[in-house]
């Protein structure tokens, strides 16, 4: 679980990073001003990133959790009847091994 975590945090921030920029420069375009005038510094597009996140797509987080959670539910049945159609095996081949060793 923990070996995922640097590349689960390091996707955030780009998706923040890139979601900040674009929030920024599409609001100095609506007031007609020139971006190179308003420059922000890495911080403050993460804010900004996270701003833009929470006011825009509060209903689309909820969703995106009911589809994860819907997905990983159709997944778990899927692998538990290929198991009882005994397309995949009980035990994985380890661990079988592992009680022939033990044996």
């Amino acid at each position: 679980m923990y070996k995922y975590a640097p590349v689960f945090i390091s996707l955030s921030l780009a998706g923040l990073y890139a979601l900040g920029l674009a929030f920024h420069t599409s609001y100095l375009y609506e007031l007609g001003i020139e971006e190179s005038q308003f420059s922000l510094s890495i911080d403050r597009l993460f804010f900004q990133g996270f701003l833009a996140l929470m006011d825009f797509s509060s209903k689309g987080i909820l969703w995106l959790t009911l589809s994860a959670f819907f997905i990983a539910i159709l997944a778990s049945l899927g692998v538990e009847a290929m198991k009882s159609l005994q397309i995949l095996p009980a035990e994985p081949k380890y661990q079988k091994e592992h009680k022939k060793a033990e044996n």
